[in-house]
């Protein structure tokens, strides 16, 4: 089904179908989720035993499980906003995944300073600190407003683009589920099982991220990673093993753009939102303190399992 169709189906024109999607995930850091919406049921039926772990990298409690190592000199991994510029401009990447990371930066550094509080008395002071103190040396030369001006590009990126079309099919998703009707979780259905395939293309890029991020809105579990936490006879619900498929398709997105280690962007918005930063914090050691040693371990067996092609 295409975009066009999909917006057809919801009344709405296309260009307001996807500026509720961009809208959703960049204002928001993450996509947003209708209070009327339903899980999309997939067809998962996970083992409720013991883990067990015979992934080759994790141990039975998943503490030894390594997130892949990043490439020094990514985008993302830049200590300034013009440096994180620079070192885009460099990149040979579709235009819908510049435009994808521009937003990701773009919304760090609108977001990250205090809002109405004191910064010692928010209960995430300390961590809130950590993401403030890189915040004003990264974001030094952002300009104000940027985030609105890449929501603009997103809707005039070409109709073959692979972030766009994500997108959209997002929208999709979250106006089907949220409908009520029989219908529309038909098309939610569809629209997550399209989502399914852009997160386990092993060439996913930025788009991969997006529909992961939708997916876990959901609960909506990929029957190739059931079929993995059947094998591995992982006591995770499907809540958890969508939180670990994000995770999974974020630690792409680390090893292919960086920002994900110690004081870097990714990093410092994940310390923005949570409790647990201390200086030195990475990603992954974020992840480890907020998820379970079970579904970081199921985390990196998704992630190996894309890349070496299931």
């Amino acid at each position: 089904m295409t975009k066009n169709e999909l917006s057809e189906k919801m009344g709405l024109g296309g260009k307001a179908v996807l500026l509720v999607a961009a809208a959703a995930v960049l204002l928001a850091g993450i996509l947003y989720w209708s209070k009327n919406a339903e899980p999309v049921q997939s067809q998962s039926v996970v083992a409720a035993r013991s883990f067990d772990a015979t992934t080759a990298a994790a141990s039975a409690d998943g503490s030894q499980a390594r997130l892949p190592a990043e490439v020094s000199g990514k985008a993302m991994s830049a200590q300034t906003f013009s440096e994180f510029e620079t070192r885009l401009s460099r990149e040979a990447i579709p235009e819908g995944e510049r435009v994808f990371l521009t937003s990701q930066v773009a919304l760090f550094c609108e977001s990250y300073k205090p809002r109405g509080q004191l910064a010692a008395e928010r209960e995430n002071a300390s961590s809130q600190m950590v993401a403030e103190s890189f915040g004003d040396r990264f974001c030094k030369d952002y300009t104000e407003g940027g985030l609105a001006a890449q929501q603009e590009k997103l809707l005039k990126l070409p109709g073959n683009d692979r972030v766009l079309d994500a997108y959209s099919f997002v929208t999709a998703l979250y106006e089907g589920a949220g409908s009520g009707t029989a219908d529309g979780r038909r098309e939610a259905m569809t629209a997550a099982q399209h989502l399914e395939k852009v997160m386990l293309s092993d060439h996913a890029g930025s788009e991969g991220v997006v529909a992961a991020e939708a997916l876990q809105q959901v609960a909506y579990v990929a029957p190739r990673v059931a079929k993995l936490a059947q094998s591995h006879s992982w006591s995770l619900s499907d809540a958890e093993l969508a939180e670990a498929q994000l995770i999974a398709a974020q630690m792409h997105s680390c090893k292919r753009y960086g920002g994900c280690g110690a004081n870097e962007v990714i990093t410092m918005h994940l310390c923005g939102t949570q409790k647990t930063c201390k200086p030195g914090a990475t990603a992954e050691t974020v992840w480890r303190e907020t998820n379970s040693p079970q579904l970081i371990a199921a985390a990196l067996a998704i992630y190996q399992a894309q890349r070496t092609g299931w």
